[in-house]
């Protein structure tokens, strides 16, 4: 199983996220679910299914919305 970074734009229409690994780059763009959260869990599944996940970097018009459900959870 792979160690992959992630990188996930978050748009209103649609995530890109840019999966590296051994310095190779694949690109997928994903329709975005209204909730964030659901967004974010699609995307990890989806890459689970091949790869281990070793880190995530997140950007966009609604990433904050994470900042916010973990200040929430602590």
């Amino acid at each position: 199983m792979n160690n992959v970074d992630v990188g996930i734009d978050f748009g209103i229409t649609n995530s890109d996220v840019v999966i590296c690994s051994n310095n190779n780059f694949s690109y997928k763009s994903l329709k975005s679910e209204k909730n964030i959260h659901l967004s974010l869990n699609n995307i990890i599944k989806n890459i689970q299914k091949d790869s281990k996940i070793k880190s995530i970097s997140v950007t966009g018009g609604k990433h904050l919305d994470l900042l916010i459900i973990l200040m929430v959870k602590r």
